[in-house]
Order: structure tokens, then C-alpha cells, then sequence
């Protein structure tokens, strides 16, 4: 899609960012410029480029990725979070299939930060809900934002469940919050590193810092069955990130 048809679609966002006076602090000198002086010609050219600067690590994902959206859907979503003076850093595996561990979880701002960033990249993150959840007119709904029905009770259980998702699908991104809660928890719960095991699949750690305002996707863990020394590797990763809500963390 040509950055003018782009340009042409969010006229209403382009009024706000140029009302917004705080974005203008999270933006580069060519964009704020462009978006607070109403150089039209000079906008429609540079808008979705310099957008781009809000992620800062691999804005185009591989071929080996489950992809959604297309360049206006990826421009409305960068541009959503350069609104709330957020940014991605890091980056996506080149592969079909993974895990996202996604901490520290204080918040339900967290999910939006998940959705804000899939479509920013372009990706199709996938996230598990209880079964009910999918019931009714909604159901169509969290099935097209990536929701996968989960049936607690079921016989082999939630990672039983999910490790069924793994070897039923080509591509597959699943992204899990360890804690399992947004109140604050002594020990994480071990089934996002069971699912990895029994899926074969590594795990990609993204962390949701509050203090810099930054969605950081990587480094990635390949998980050796040693769950105690895997364990502590991931938490040092988390060690110095603030949640929107430290208390919980």
C-alpha cells in the first residue's frame, strides 16, 4: 500500500498527534516536524518511514513466521504506540514456532502492549483462554485476535491442551505470562517451560518495562530439561525490568 493511501486512511490520527503535545518529546526532529507543521507533501513521503523509528529492532518478520495484517494495519499500531510514548526493541525469531514469555505481568495494559506489538510486526500472536471464554457471539472475536480455547479440566491439562495446539499447527506463536495472574505470587508456575518441552519448541523472553517504556522481545532460551538452572537464567533476564505495578512483581 503507497504511504499516501496510508496517510489518507488515519486523517483523525494525524489530528490527534498533532494535539498530542507530550508526543512530541517520543518522536524523531523530521517526524515532529512533519506532524506539527502540516507539511502535507513532506508527510505523505516520510510519515510511515520515520513511524518505523518507534521499533527499534527487526520491523520486518521472516518468511517462517505466522503473519496477519498488512502495512496500514503495521502503521496504525506503531503510530497507536508512539502515541503512548512506547517502543519495541529487539526482535522475532525467524520461526514457526515458539513460545513468548511475557513478564512481569502487573497489568492488563500488559495484553494491550501484546496485541499493540504483534501488529506492529506484523505477526500472529496467539495467547490461551478457558474454553468458556469462546462461547457466544465473542467467540469469532478472540479467535481472530489469537485466543486458543482451553478446557482446564480436560484429561491431559492445560499443557497437555496446548502441546496438542503445537502438533495440530503449522505456525504457532504462543504467548504466556509465567506468573499466571497479575497479583503478586511467590513462584512462577512451570507450564510454559512443560508446554516448550513437550512442543520441542524454544522460548523467546519479552520484557514489558515500564521504566523505559519498551516492549523488549529477545533473547531466546532453549529450554535443556533442567528446569531449576533454565529457571534462574530467565529470572536474571527479568531482574532489573519494573512492571507498571512493582508491588505485584
Amino acid at each position: 500500500m503507497a504511504v499516501t493511501a496510508v496517510s489518507r486512511k488515519i486523517p483523525s490520527l494525524i489530528i490527534i498527534t498533532q494535539k498530542h503535545k507530550r508526543l512530541k518529546h517520543h518522536l524523531c526532529p523530521e517526524l515532529r516536524h512533519v506532524l506539527f507543521t502540516g507539511a502535507q507533501d513532506h508527510r505523505d513521503r516520510v510519515m510511515f518511514k520515520q513511524l518505523k523509528t518507534r521499533v527499534k529492532g527487526n520491523m520486518e518478520p521472516g518468511p517462517q513466521l505466522p503473519r496477519r495484517g498488512n502495512r496500514f494495519t503495521r502503521a496504525l499500531a506503531v503510530l497507536f504506540m508512539a502515541l503512548i510514548g512506547w517502543r519495541v526493541t529487539g526482535g522475532l525469531p525467524n520461526l514457526d514456532k515458539f513460545i513468548i514469555v511475557g513478564a512481569p505481568h502487573t497489568s492488563n495494559w500488559d495484553f494491550v502492549l501484546v496485541m499493540a506489538t504483534a501488529t506492529a510486526v506484523g505477526v500472529r500472536i496467539s495467547w490461551m483462554g478457558k474454553h468458556s471464554l469462546f462461547r457466544g457471539p465473542m467467540n469469532p472475536v478472540f479467535r481472530w485476535m489469537g485466543g486458543i480455547p482451553i478446557n482446564r479440566q480436560a484429561t491431559q491439562g492445560v499443557v497437555g491442551e496446548n502441546v496438542r495446539a503445537f502438533h495440530g499447527r503449522d505456525k504457532l506463536v504462543l504467548c504466556i505470562t509465567p506468573e499466571g495472574t497479575r497479583s503478586k505470587v511467590r513462584e512462577w508456575r512451570s507450564g510454559f517451560y512443560q508446554i516448550a518441552l513437550g512442543a520441542g519448541v524454544p522460548i523467546l523472553l519479552a520484557a514489558f518495562d515500564y521504566t523505559h517504556k519498551a516492549v523488549a522481545l529477545g533473547p531466546v532460551i532453549e529450554p535443556t530439561g533442567n528446569y531449576e538452572a533454565d529457571l534462574a537464567q530467565i529470572k536474571a533476564h527479568y531482574a532489573t525490568i519494573r512492571g507498571k505495578y512493582p508491588d505485584k512483581w
